[in-house]
């Protein structure tokens, strides 16, 4: 995978960490929330690691 980190995903993580709520996170950073839990998943394959464990409680 050729993806590259930019500093804008950083925030997406540490909003999405604070609110823990996808819908909400985007919300807070004026983006589609399809769009952020495209950014986060992207992270999670570039670094072969589970960021956030998705359940009914965290809206995918």
């Amino acid at each position: 995978m050729n993806y590259q980190i930019e500093l804008r995903h950083l925030l997406y993580f540490k909003v999405l960490a604070e609110e823990l709520h996808f819908r909400k996170a985007a919300e807070r950073l004026f983006i589609a929330q399809p769009g952020l839990s495209r950014q986060i998943k992207q992270l999670e394959e570039n670094y072969h690691v589970t960021l956030f464990e998705r359940n009914k409680e965290m809206s995918p």
